[in-house]
């Protein structure tokens, strides 16, 4: 329940200020950055609050934290094979990108090609 009212007040304080940043304060697209980053920290310290006065069944003192060495090992063991794909499809969008780029063809097919790519 804490972890959902720290993402949920992060997420309010985006949709808040994301209209204060971008049209009052005539901000744009910058604005808008600025509040994700701020919303991201509210959602932040809202849950280390939650964390460290609230819950009381974790004991966050750093000398009870202990690396579990096998268990981070199997961690990325799964987990570079994602990295990998996920790293092999920003190239291949790079290189789609490249190629409709100097193609001499219409806007609209090209978007289209891309999208069914």
């Amino acid at each position: 329940m804490y972890s959902t009212i720290a993402q949920i007040s992060g997420a309010l304080v985006n949709i808040i200020f994301d209209y204060i940043f971008i049209f009052p304060l005539n901000m744009g697209v910058a604005g808008a950055a600025w509040v994700t980053v701020l919303g991201q920290f509210i959602s932040l310290f809202m849950a280390m609050i939650f964390h460290y006065k609230v819950n009381k069944e974790i004991n966050g003192n750093p000398k009870y934290i202990k690396p579990n060495w096998k268990l981070i090992k199997g961690i990325y063991n799964i987990g570079i094979s994602a990295a990998i794909m996920q790293a092999l499809l920003a190239i291949t969008m790079a290189g789609m990108n490249a190629i409709l780029g100097i193609a001499h063809a219409d806007q609209t097919i090209l978007v289209g090609s891309f999208g069914i790519y």
